[in-house]
């Protein structure tokens, strides 16, 4: 998260010391800060990667072909281009994607949305449930 965020302040134009400087924070305290976030984020990637387990969520050739094509086609590059760099590099994030949209995909599908009382209707329950109590006790 570190990274990302020196990355978000070079596109500003702020290096991480010049931002320590301005803020009178440290690295340090900007780690703290970040705590909580990265620590969710972590939860979360293991809850993912839970789910593709227990589901046994995989990419096909196919699926990962079509992923590198369409980088290919918003980087107007030749799909081999592509291969050849990943291939040189051994990386593994095209099939990581597909495979992280068809877990999303998975849960969106299997979602079991339930809506939470809003405040309005808690404190409609409350005094409902005063003015029964006050019945049954003049009863």
């Amino acid at each position: 998260m570190l990274q990302e965020f020196g990355q978000q302040m070079g596109a500003q134009g702020l290096s991480l010391d010049l931002y320590y400087q301005i803020t009178g924070t440290t690295e340090d305290d900007l780690r703290q800060r970040m705590r909580p976030d990265a620590e969710q984020r972590v939860r979360e990637k293991l809850a993912l990667e839970k789910i593709m387990e227990l589901e046994q969520i995989e990419a096909t050739e196919e699926e990962v072909e079509r992923e590198i094509e369409e980088i290919a086609r918003q980087h107007n590059q030749e799909p081999e281009k592509i291969k050849e760099i990943v291939e040189k590099n051994n990386a593994s994030i095209f099939s990581e994607n597909v495979v992280l949209r068809k877990t999303i995909d998975f849960l969106v599908e299997h979602a079991t949305i339930k809506e939470k009382p809003t405040e309005q209707d808690t404190e409609e329950t409350s005094e409902a449930e005063t003015d029964d109590e006050a019945e049954t006790q003049q009863q």
